[in-house]
């Protein structure tokens, strides 16, 4: 069951969340019929700090168990 915590499979779908999350939250700030190079400083950085929640929504939980796990008394 250890291999479930392998640090490649927590990271691969918390990267996908945050890439995917950026991609829509800035897609959805840009004025219909512009382009993403229409956005300012302030929202890329909001859509970056979304994306970054939607990352840890993700990443922490089984994270949290892994260190349990790892941190538990053994039966």
């Amino acid at each position: 069951m250890i291999f479930l915590f392998h640090p490649n499979n927590l990271d691969v779908p918390a990267s996908a969340a945050y890439f995917g999350s950026y991609e829509v939250i800035q897609r959805a700030m840009v004025p219909e019929g512009g382009d993403r190079t229409q956005l300012g400083i302030g929202r890329t950085l909001f859509a970056g700090g979304m994306a970054g929640i939607f990352n840890w929504m993700v990443a922490i939980p089984p994270d949290v168990l892994k260190s349990r796990l790892q941190t538990g008394e053994e039966r």
